[in-house]
């Protein structure tokens, strides 16, 4: 077989199903499987083609008569997918618009027949989250399919590479002139019917796999210019382990589309693993794909899915985000020399601060950092003067949470008719006991930190005094009348 490669091109996806609906009855929620496609052709540059194919029962949606006397009805459909960067913040999105029929409201309530499509973008290799919601253009109904974790890996052109082994229920070779008719399904010639979450039912006979590999040691398309394309499975309990054999084929050039149709006739309910290896034959370099999939009963509850750990937090977020997370956590002194620093130094100063304050150095979380993410989220969720600006975490709340961390107690007392608002945070263990008072000055949600007892911080004992003062001049204004 030759040399392995056993880096191979690979995404990792922590995935989790969201449902809700915009009417109160559960029932009224669409369910959404989805999952995830990713093709780093080196030929496309720096950014990766990924598609997000998604299938849905048909009888969920609303179906209205499209002629007058109904005997052709069909849905409308809105679907989007939204991508996030490790913080949170969106950095990207696509939609379609689209319609599925059927003959009758009688064949429209069919449980068993599927609606698929896919959303497909360019993105750059990184670490994101994602949420692709569905809607129901007529009832409004939707549903959402969140991607907790899509691990997007480089590119590489210095070696043979492999694509996401795309599982599907089928896969048919489409003539040219009826490829305008499935544009959103067909890659490369081929119309792709995907398995989203790559669940088989026992019934199934057949599992269809699509993938792409590129680096091919393509030259002149001699007789030598070959590669092989090997498939294994197991099942994880160990109770299987099959050889689908191997096949031959010429390189059709530097990158070639692999499509297979694999038994499964016969096997039994449970997980499985399947493993591709392609060898280029001309330079005895190959290189292995896995995709995992699930065959269940045909009745009963689908097994749960395959999960992934988290890495760093910080993986995808760009440097300004990185800047305003630790604004306030250095010393002024240190701020200095920082704001010296060039960009590419203040990444690595960046990466070094987190790493020399992390309790748990031998292990893969960095509990400080992950703390300190999970307060400037907050911040900017909460205390942001508008959602869309994203400021909270240089508001006056923001900044002593980010300083200070999550107070053990706070109390907040509502506006009286003619005064303002105000909060105290109380810290029991900093500098012996401290808290922090803040106002709404203007009233408009916008709290200003008017005293603190902490070293360094604004202090005014006649804060509360003024406030009185303050609330009673504003009485008199409104009735003069009033001792």
């Amino acid at each position: 077989m030759g040399k392995a490669n056993n880096a191979p091109t690979s995404i990792i996806v922590l995935l989790g199903i969201l449902c809700f609906g915009s009417l109160a009855d559960a029932g009224d929620r669409l369910t959404i499987q989805a999952g995830i496609s990713v093709f780093n052709n080196p030929a496309d540059g720096p950014r990766t083609y990924v598609e997000f194919p998604f299938s849905l029962d048909r009888n969920q949606f609303t179906f209205v008569a499209t002629d007058s006397i109904g005997l052709r009805v069909r849905a409308s459909i809105f679907a989007e997918i939204v991508i996030s960067d490790t913080l949170g913040f969106p950095v990207d999105s696509a939609n379609t618009y689209f319609y599925t029929g059927a003959e009758s409201m009688e064949r429209a309530d069919d449980d068993n027949i599927k609606i698929f499509n896919k959303l497909k973008m360019m993105l750059k290799p990184g670490i994101y989250s994602a949420t692709l919601t569905v809607i129901d253009v007529v009832s409004k109904s939707e549903g959402s399919f969140l991607y907790n974790r899509l691990e997007i890996t480089p590119p590489v052109s210095d070696r043979l590479a492999l694509s996401t082994l795309e599982l599907a229920y089928n896969i048919r070779i489409v003539p040219d002139f009826d490829r305008a008719n499935l544009p959103h399904l067909v890659k490369n010639g081929r119309e792709v019917i995907p398995n989203p979450m790559a669940i088989y039912s026992v019934d199934d006979t057949a599992m269809f796999v699509y993938a792409e590999l590129y680096n091919l040691s393509y030259r002149d398309g001699g007789e030598q210019d070959r590669f092989s394309v090997a498939y294994r499975a197991r099942r994880l309990d160990g109770s299987l382990d099959y050889s689908f054999g191997e096949t031959v084929k010429q390189m059709p050039d530097s990158s070639a589309v692999i499509c297979n149709e694999l038994s499964i006739a016969g096997w039994q309910p449970g997980r499985y693993e399947l493993d591709l290896v392609a060898t280029d034959l001309k330079s005895g370099t190959a290189v292995t794909g896995t995709a995992r999939f699930v065959i269940f009963p045909g009745a009963g509850p689908l097994p749960g899915l395959v999960t992934y750990t988290m890495k760093g937090p910080l993986d995808t977020a760009g440097l300004q985000t990185r800047r305003q997370l630790i604004r306030f956590l250095v010393d002024p002194e240190e701020l200095v020399l920082f704001n010296a620093l060039t960009d590419s130094g203040q990444a690595r100063y960046i990466d070094q601060f987190f790493d020399d304050r992390d309790p748990t150095p031998g292990t893969a979380e960095n509990e400080f950092l992950n703390d300190a993410v999970a307060r400037y989220i907050f911040a900017i969720q909460q205390f942001s003067t508008l959602p869309e600006i994203h400021d909270g975490w240089r508001t006056d709340r923001g900044r002593i949470l980010m300083q200070y961390g999550q107070w053990d107690t706070r109390e907040e007392v509502p506006a009286p008719n003619y005064g303002r608002q105000y909060e105290v945070w109380f810290y029991n263990n900093l500098q012996g006991g401290a808290h922090f008072v803040f106002l709404d000055v203007g009233g408009y949600g916008d709290f200003k930190l008017v005293h603190s007892n902490a070293s360094g911080e604004v202090y005014d004992p006649e804060w509360e005094f003024k406030l009185k003062e303050q609330h009673y001049d504003i009485i008199q204004k409104k009735d003069p009348f009033i001792k």
